[in-house]
């Protein structure tokens, strides 16, 4: 059984620094979103601590929350990159 974070809803904001691992260990992820950004450039990459299962969330032109779809069990989460202009947010959901 997995261990239960203790926030959940669990979030990253800019200035928190990259790379910046997020968890340790096994969670089952429902999904992801991010918001509050200010370009539609911005992105951000995630990862599972092994390097795998690349997540790639990028800004949308009218600047509503994107997110995944369900994500599902992995290793660890990991923030690699982030282009961000000033402001922006990362939140996982998890089980």
């Amino acid at each position: 059984m997995t261990a239960q974070l203790s926030a959940n809803p669990l979030k990253w904001r800019d200035g928190d620094g990259v790379p910046l691992v997020l968890f340790n260990g096994s969670c089952k992820i429902r999904h992801i979103e991010f918001d509050r950004y200010t370009g539609a450039g911005d992105f951000v990459v995630l990862q599972d601590l092994n390097g795998k299962g690349e997540i790639i969330l990028t800004g949308a032109s009218d600047f509503e929350s994107v997110r995944t779809g369900n994500v599902g069990y992995m290793t660890g989460l990991k923030i690699v990159t982030a282009t961000l202009t000033t402001t922006g947010e990362v939140t996982v959901f998890f089980e």
